[in-house]
């Protein structure tokens, strides 16, 4: 039996144009619907008001767009990382609009979502476990991709140099950070490998990089899901990230992983029998965490199956309040947006 699929407007951050991390939603999506790609830069209002079903993933419209697209049946996938972009007041906004649900790739999004009573579907992402066997060594390797926001000397001090063959530095710098330098001295101390990464062929060398380690550790102190990560627990790495979400989401003990808290005196050095003994531990976990992604993964598919009840009165007090602060929360963000384009090169060739 044949049925004519219903259009989605799926409205991305262009970043994600070339690191195609948003990419495993439209492939489940695209089972039911037939997907309209949109870039956060490059579309308009009026290109997506006709549309009955859109999604906004990491990006999110003011409210004034949220208006007019009251009869639509909206999903917005919040990154955690990218939160403080928006109104502070956004999820009391989202309560007064009944046909907006968010699919929550975070438990702290989660609270934000059930404080405010909204429709929320949480879901922890992961990727089919690989058998990745090392060979026998007594010293370990470690995999760093630099990104910006987490350097060398935030983490190296959980290092013992000792039990250390080299740490293989990729970078692959984020818009609007810088590279670290190191002198031969470090070099040498720090048994540093730097290797340059780029967008065309970043996943093939990270990939293989990380297949050739035993410990990853996580580029940022907050993650939207956290891909790299996931990489590296579906290959059974152990990995040191910090303490927040999302990857405190997935390094439930110390046998997966080693959480890192910010601003502490208190630390301890990597247990390398941990590292090379629970190997086959951290692969049944990432056997468990499969199967719930595939559970998780059919209630995406009827995300959209949910009723449009009676919207609140846009007209109370209350939401002209938010509506007036969001105005100017828009107004400041686009114009600080605007001057960060204008005064990084890298940004205006993402």
């Amino acid at each position: 039996m044949s049925y004519s699929k219903n259009n989605l407007a799926y409205i991305d951050h262009i970043f994600h144009k070339k690191t195609k991390s948003s990419h495993f939603l439209r492939n489940i999506l695209k089972k039911n619907f037939n997907l309209q790609n949109f870039w956060s830069t490059k579309f308009k209002n009026e290109q997506i008001q006709n549309y009955s079903h859109i999604l906004f993933f990491q990006v999110f419209p003011p409210v004034s767009t949220l208006i007019s697209l009251r009869n639509s049946k909206i999903i917005w996938v919040p990154m955690y990382d990218s939160l403080s972009n928006f109104d502070p007041n956004i999820w009391k906004i989202c309560s007064f609009f009944p046909n907006i649900k968010i699919l929550s790739f975070s438990k702290k999004i989660n609270k934000l979502c059930a404080q405010n009573g909204l429709n929320y579907l949480y879901c922890r992402y992961f990727l089919k476990p690989q058998i990745n066997k090392m060979p026998k060594a007594k010293k370990i390797k470690i995999l760093f991709w630099y990104r910006g926001n987490i350097k060398l000397y935030d983490w190296i001090k959980y290092i013992n140099l000792k039990e250390v063959e080299c740490i293989n530095y990729y970078t692959l710098i984020d818009p609007f950070y810088k590279k670290e330098n190191f002198t031969k001295d470090d070099i040498k101390k720090y048994k540093l490998n730097i290797i340059k990464g780029n967008y065309n062929s970043s996943k093939k060398k990270f990939l293989q990089l990380l297949k050739n380690s035993d410990v990853f550790v996580s580029p940022r102190t907050k993650e939207g899901i956290g891909m790299s990560l996931i990489e590296a627990l579906s290959r059974s790495k152990y990995v040191l990230a910090y303490d927040n979400s999302t990857m405190s989401d997935y390094i439930i003990n110390d046998e997966i992983g080693y959480l890192i808290k910010k601003k502490t005196n208190r630390y301890r050095k990597l247990n390398i029998n941990k590292i090379k003994k629970f190997s086959k531990n951290r692969f049944q976990i990432s056997q468990l965490f499969y199967k719930e992604w595939l559970i998780k993964k059919k209630y995406i598919e009827s995300i959209y199956n949910f009723e449009i009840k009676n919207i609140k009165s846009l007209y109370s007090i209350n939401f002209l309040m938010l509506f007036l602060y969001n105005t100017i929360f828009e107004t400041k963000y686009k114009a600080k947006l605007a001057i960060r384009k204008l005064i990084n090169i890298k940004y205006k060739k993402l």
